[in-house]
């Protein structure tokens, strides 16, 4: 559990970020820190699985950069670790 997990403060600013990834400028640089980002929250996007989607549309966007397979992977390494169900669907 991320510290000030139970801050609302935090979990909206988290949410807003996740949220907004999927409508950056597709910018090698950008995208690379957005799949990063999205790694590092992999623990917390269990947590909240209402925000998982708009990390896997990142995930999906750069799914065709060689250049970010590196980075895509990690996330997608995370996510798969992570059993996650919303809406009684199991979501790996």
């Amino acid at each position: 559990m991320y510290e000030d997990e139970g801050n609302a403060t935090t979990v909206q600013i988290i949410s807003s970020v996740i949220e907004s990834l999927p409508a950056l400028p597709a910018h090698p640089k950008i995208s690379r820190t957005a799949l990063l980002l999205c790694g590092a929250y992999s623990e917390w996007l269990r947590n909240h699985p209402d925000k998982l989607f708009p990390a896997v549309k990142v995930l999906l966007a750069n799914v065709n950069d060689v250049g970010l397979h590196k980075y895509g992977g990690i996330f997608a390494n995370y996510t798969v670790e992570l059993e996650t169900q919303y809406n009684g669907e199991l979501i790996v």
